[in-house]
């Protein structure tokens, strides 16, 4: 699938965020994920029983067990 990056703000879509491919718009990572990488169409999930504090996590480290 193409996708547009010229909608995107100049700092593309950053760390902690994913690119919305219907609505090509940059979103935080939900609630139990992270993404450590820029312009990414998908965010990527913390290993079980781990689990994020809050949504735009931008590393694994941030999947805490306990959360």
């Amino acid at each position: 699938m193409y996708l547009s990056y010229h909608n995107f703000p100049a700092a593309g879509c950053g760390k902690g965020n994913f690119i919305n491919v219907a609505s090509q718009t940059c979103l935080p990572c939900p609630e139990d994920t992270y993404n450590d990488k820029e312009n990414q169409v998908k965010c990527i999930d913390c290993v079980q029983p781990k689990h994020t504090m809050g949504t735009g996590k931008d590393e694994e480290s941030d999947c805490r067990l306990g959360g």
